[in-house]
């Protein structure tokens, strides 16, 4: 009984990380958006994605296991001067603006500086 209980834990935590799909945004002309570069693996991604998604927050996912996306984050950090040598997810665009794994009030604070 322990066993399955085990079993089923683990395979609902499996299930947990590999169900999330992001969804997909496409913005219009002139849409101000969020840029999220993450992975759907990601815990602290997912967790950002299903924030801004509560919050009817217009972004554009990123997943940087794709090579171009990668490159554009690592081409976005170091035009801003941020360091390469360790990356972390999820990297936010918002504005212009470079965020590492931001808090819910800083997205909301620059989201809400971008719709003014």
């Amino acid at each position: 009984m322990k066993y399955l209980l085990m079993l089923c834990l683990a395979f609902g935590a499996y299930k947990y990380y590999t169900d999330y799909s992001a969804p997909n945004y496409t913005p219009e002309a002139g849409d101000e958006v969020i840029k999220i570069y993450g992975t759907n693996s990601c815990k602290y991604t997912r967790e950002t994605l299903a924030f801004l998604d509560s919050k009817g927050m217009k972004y554009q996912y990123r997943d940087v296991n794709e090579q171009e996306s990668f490159q554009e984050m690592l081409s976005k950090l170091e035009s801003k001067g941020m360091s390469t040598s360790r990356l972390e997810i999820p990297t936010l665009d918002i504005g212009g603006k470079l965020f590492i794994d931001p808090s819910e009030r800083v997205i909301t604070k620059e989201y809400a500086s971008l719709n003014q």
